[in-house]
């Protein structure tokens, strides 16, 4: 572009000395170099530059870069006094020579020039930034799916260590306390030693059956065929009865108490409620017999549609520390905490006046599709 601006000057004073000619081109040379520091130093640039133009043609060029430069930082009283400073240039060299009777119409294109530098280096500035936003935007939506990602593992995670540990505990907490009483009374008439073992054996089958079934609901579909996989059902709060029986088959006498009314609605509560209030129930055995042994427990459930699900536990103070009581992972009352929590509910756990252990969850119960 200087090696245009000079070939018009040469154009327009042909008979001007070649060493003037020599001295614009080298004056151009150095204009273009300048250019490098034109994102450094944009103001300065632009100044050396609009004044190099004034004298040499050749500078013409990259003085319109170096001004679409500065202008696409949009600071616009540098770009304003770089604009006065070419004006007053152009200004001075028509004044200064024998055409003044045209001076305005020069002014006004090089106003015009200099405004289209201006004009572009803004939209190049306002193009610039809208790349840069789009860019950053796409990344942090990179890393906000990341997240969610990492988020929703550790929620995977954590949900099948809770099921794990809800579906686990209660039948390895039976096998447990059978196996040590089989440790620790040799004694045992026969009938005694095969009833302990045929718990052991009956309570580590159905661990692994319901081992099953919690791994039948995690894995939602069979990712090589596209079919989804059969679920065994899952134990409800329905089974509450059931539970309680395979206690007191256990040796833990359990007595369990639900309102008419409660009962009735039993079987239309959410599936995944249902599914909370047994683990719960479940959970709350698990400990009664781990810390309680032998102790009469109470269950009880009450609520209804539309208001609050309440599951309490109570037990009555235990017999005094056996050799063959099992120590706990203590993460029952956290697991059944977290339950309460996405529920939507809350626990109330703690001892009670009388000396025994009172636990007790409240959740919200939805209202029934009609």
């Amino acid at each position: 572009m200087g090696a245009l601006f000079l070939a018009f000057a040469v154009a327009e004073s042909p008979d001007a000395p070649a060493l003037r000619w020599l001295a614009d081109a080298a004056a151009g040379v150095a204009a273009l170099a300048l250019l490098r520091l034109r994102r450094a130093r944009p103001v300065l640039v632009a100044v050396l530059l609009v004044v190099a133009a004034a004298f040499c043609s050749s500078a013409l060029g990259a003085m319109f870069v170096a001004v679409a430069s500065l202008a696409t930082w949009r600071r616009w009283w540098p770009v304003a006094g770089v604009g006065a400073l070419f004006v007053a240039g152009i200004l001075v060299d028509e004044l200064s020579g024998d055409a003044t009777q045209q001076w305005w119409t020069r002014v006004l294109v090089a106003v015009a020039v200099y405004a289209t530098c201006v004009g572009l280096g803004a939209y190049q500035g306002n193009r610039r930034e809208l790349v840069e936003a789009l860019s950053e935007r796409a990344r942090a939506a990179e890393r906000e799916q990341a997240a969610r990602v990492e988020q929703a593992k550790v929620a995977e995670r954590t949900r099948i260590a809770r099921e794990m540990h809800d579906v686990l505990a209660h039948r390895i907490s039976l096998v447990a306390m059978n196996a040590g009483v089989l440790a620790f009374r040799p004694d045992l008439p026969a009938d005694q030693v095969a009833e302990a073992a045929g718990v052991v054996r009956d309570n580590a089958n159905l661990a692994l059956v319901e081992l099953r079934q919690v791994l039948g609901v995690l894995r939602s579909s069979d990712a090589d065929q596209g079919t989804p996989v059969p679920d065994r059902p899952q134990p409800t709060l329905a089974d509450v009865d059931d539970l309680a029986r395979e206690a007191v088959d256990a040796g833990t006498p359990v007595r369990v108490e639900v309102a008419a009314a409660t009962r009735e609605h039993l079987p239309g509560l959410p599936g995944q409620l249902s599914r909370d209030g047994y683990r719960i129930v479940q959970e709350a055995l698990t400990n009664a017999r781990k810390h309680a042994a032998g102790a009469q427990v109470v269950v009880r459930v009450d609520g209804a549609p539309g208001g609050l699900l309440t599951v309490e536990v109570l037990n009555a103070p235990g017999s005094a520390r056996t050799p063959h009581q099992i120590e706990g992972g203590r993460m029952g009352l956290v697991g059944i905490a977290e339950r309460a929590r996405l529920a939507g509910g809350r626990l109330e756990h703690g001892p009670d006046r009388h000396g025994g252990y009172v636990l007790r969850t409240v959740l919200p119960w939805p209202e029934e599709d009609s």
